[in-house]
């Protein structure tokens, strides 16, 4: 049908000739934006149906030409005309996305952002980063994610996290194989390439640790979340011995023959390459701790290591651990010490000393965190493989995969791809005690959040390697693929996380009595084994490895509460606090001994493997008896564990300890304060100023210690210092 007089009436009063090709451009533009183009077939009935419609008219304003061109679509595709009519509406929507973009960037300009504490926004380097992100998130909620996902997430039933980030389709977080980018590549003659110039094999420690630091910063750059160097100590062990050698040949020529001259050069080689240890290990930290990445933030760095019993890869993590015993101050990189009783937590154990300077620094610094391969999953794959499986950034935890054509287990040089959590007391209230509604919501939900990652893991899949060649490329990944390849072979490894949080709430909302903790643990296992159940079903469906992720919630923790006091308002035990608990964590205020705490938790490290960590509150000063005897405990247990006290700094009068307004010496309030926000450690306070949301501020300070003595961070700190330290007879009593 050919309609050669009607003439459009625009917008600002001109006419034009009616043309149907402007019709097939803008329906196109909407089938693109589904999963599936329109067919000529289609294009061609829903033009008919237009201009039947319109066929004896001689002018039409341009609206009701929209109206008549939805009226087409929705006979011929309901899904396009959907993406046509949100289509119609984009002027509108973008007006206010823009006055809502304003007013976080005004909001931004002169106050602070307190969802990550590890983004300083009073810099402006990181105000621009937080800008593009704003700008990005609303861009991927408005213009990419599925309608129902949206909705999902604006609602509160489920959460994508980093929503800013996925715009750029970069993956979350990752074990990054340092150790093979180091290496020469022998079909390329050279280590690596970054930025056009090529970088060959270190020769030596203080060049290999100088060369991470750089890499650190740039490739984490190219990903969002936690950027994990696994076994530093063995990584960096061969360098130190090349040092030596190259060390002992110098002072050897120089000092000449004899057996006591070549004793004094043994000597002096083994100082100098200490010192090369030491200053290399404490640059990275400067860099970790004073510079910002490309996204604006500190980069979420984790150093492991415990297992290398060579010289040189002992001597790196004394270098490690009395670099961060002697530095105030410092939150990156996490450190994180593998624990097996016959390397280094047995008083007969080759590294056992390792493990006691561990646990002093521990006492002090709060880091290292441990890791149990003495029980668990973690113990049965390096029992069977050989390799150790740490965690990503805080808490993130690898599947189990192999390489397909190699057949080896492969975990070093893998990813996630995204987080996406469910809200489960958001689901509990709605039930209003039913439990059959809960796991209705609970089913229905989870499916939304695995969906999201599909979606997601689809995404990165399209990337191709010069969007990240360090990773891709370069070496940093369990394989590589050519600058203008797909990365989806490498992603194919990468697993995908459903996270959950505020456990204790749901169940109370539900009716059940959290304080008989053996019932309420029960009934939270059965609710996650229901979850991994669904999430194990797609893994075999969708091929993806899906992976059920304790969330470390350190700004949702403060929004799903915002959320249900909105629509449900106070509750007590529910939502009368500012915050939720993290994932399956007993409540922080529950007054409960270190043990009793580290029996609760032990089992969902084994059901939720896709991540979790369980930590415990003491008292600044806890001995070092003490502390080991809970860190041996939590390792019998199979846990990946950490502890927290308050550490304070007077930045007038240098007083440490556990405070929190002010200082129990001189009375300043100029305090900086590192504490444990979740699987991390993070600034609570910088010179007097809290760097946290609300909802985290007040976890921190309904906090209980778990020694027995029952003190919170409300109480009057200076009236507990040097007094309620635990005494080894008093944890025997709790462990027996």
């Amino acid at each position: 049908m050919s309609i050669t007089t009607l003439q459009i009436i625009k917008k600002d009063g001109t006419l034009e000739p009616y043309n149907d090709e402007k019709i097939k451009t803008a329906i196109k533009k909407s089938a693109d934006r589904t999963t599936k183009p329109l067919t000529d077939t289609q294009i061609e009935k829903t033009i008919k149906l237009v201009e039947t419609e319109i066929k004896n008219l001689k002018k039409i304003p341009v609206q009701e030409m929209h109206e008549h061109v939805q009226s087409g679509l929705r006979s011929v595709r309901k899904d396009v005309y959907e993406e046509y009519s949100r289509y119609r509406n984009y002027k509108k929507e973008n007006a206010l996305i823009l006055n809502e973009l304003k007013a976080q960037a005004d909001g931004l300009k002169y106050g602070s952002y307190r969802e990550n504490a590890n983004k300083n926004s009073d810099l402006i380097a990181t105000k621009r980063a937080l800008l593009s992100e704003m700008t990005m998130k609303k861009l991927v909620m408005n213009y990419e994610l599925d309608p129902a996902l949206s909705k999902a997430h604006n609602d509160g039933d489920i959460y994508i996290h980093d929503l800013g980030d996925r715009w750029s389709r970069t993956h979350n977080c990752c074990l990054f194989d340092m150790a093979n980018l180091l290496r020469n590549k022998p079909e390329k003659g050279y280590a690596f390439k970054l930025n056009n110039m090529e970088y060959h094999e270190p020769k030596s420690a203080s060049t290999a640790l100088a060369v991470m630091g750089d890499l650190i910063l740039s490739a984490s750059s190219n990903q969002y979340g936690g950027f994990s160097v696994v076994d530093v100590d063995q990584i960096v062990a061969p360098y130190a011995d090349k040092s030596y050698n190259s060390h002992l040949a110098y002072f050897s020529e120089k000092l000449g023959a004899g057996n006591d001259k070549y004793k004094l050069a043994k000597e002096l080689a083994k100082e100098q390459t200490l010192n090369e240890l030491r200053q290399g290990y404490q640059s990275i930290e400067y860099k970790l701790n004073s510079l910002s990445n490309a996204l604006g933030q500190t980069p979420f760095v984790t150093f492991t290591f415990g297992f290398d019993t060579s010289f040189w890869g002992r001597e790196f993590t004394k270098a490690i651990l009395n670099t961060r015993l002697e530095t105030d101050n410092v939150v990156f990189p996490k450190l994180v010490m593998y624990c097996r009783k016959e390397i280094n937590t047995n008083p007969d154990s080759p590294n056992y000393d390792l493990f006691v300077l561990a646990n002093k620094c521990s006492r002090h610094r709060l880091y290292p965190d441990y890791l149990s391969f003495d029980s668990g999953f973690l113990a049965e794959t390096y029992e069977r493989s050989g390799k150790c499986l740490g965690p990503m950034g805080c808490r993130s935890f690898l599947s189990f995969y192999k390489n397909p054509i190699t057949n080896e287990e492969i975990y070093t040089g893998r990813g996630n791809v995204s987080v996406v959590s469910v809200h489960l007391v958001k689901y509990a209230l709605e039930s209003k005690g039913n439990w059959d509604k809960f796991y209705e919501l609970l089913d229905k939900n989870t499916k939304l959040a695995i969906d999201a990652n599909q979606w997601y893991h689809g995404e990165v899949s399209k990337l191709k390697g010069s969007s990240n060649p360090l990773f891709w490329v370069e070496g940093g990944a369990w394989m590589s693929v050519g600058m203008d390849e797909s990365v989806a072979p490498i992603v194919k490894g990468f697993t995908a996380s459903i996270g959950f949080v505020g456990m204790n709430q749901a169940l109370r909302a539900m009716g059940v009595d959290t304080s008989d903790h053996e019932s309420s643990q029960k009934i939270a296992i059965s609710i996650l084994e229901r979850m991994n159940a669904q999430i194990n079903k797609r893994k075999d469906e969708d091929g993806i490895l899906y992976s059920l992720y304790a969330t470390p919630a350190e700004s949702l923790c403060y929004t799903f509460n915002n959320i249900i006091r909105d629509q449900y308002g106070i509750i007590s035990g529910v939502s009368d606090k500012d915050y939720q608990t993290n994932s399956f964590h007993i409540d922080v205020w529950d007054h409960i001994s270190a043990p009793e705490k580290i029996s609760y938790e032990a089992p969902f490290h084994q059901i939720a493997q896709g991540g979790h960590i369980g930590y415990v509150e003491l008292p600044y000063g806890v001995s070092t008896s003490s502390l080991e005897s809970i860190i041996r405990y939590a390792m019998d247990k199979g846990m990946y564990f950490g502890i927290n006290v308050v550490s304070a700094v007077c930045c007038n009068c240098n007083e440490h300890g556990d405070f929190i307004d002010e200082c129990p010496n001189c009375k300043s309030k100029d305090i900086n304060i590192i504490t444990r926000v979740c699987g991390y450690l993070a600034v609570l306070k910088r010179n007097g100023e809290y760097r946290q949301n609300p909802g985290k501020i007040a976890e921190t300070m309904q906090r209980v210690d778990h020694s027995g003595f029952g003190n919170n961070h409300t109480s009057s700190y200076a009236e507990n210092t040097g007094v309620d330290h635990i005494t080894t007879s008093k944890m025997d009593q709790f462990l027996n």
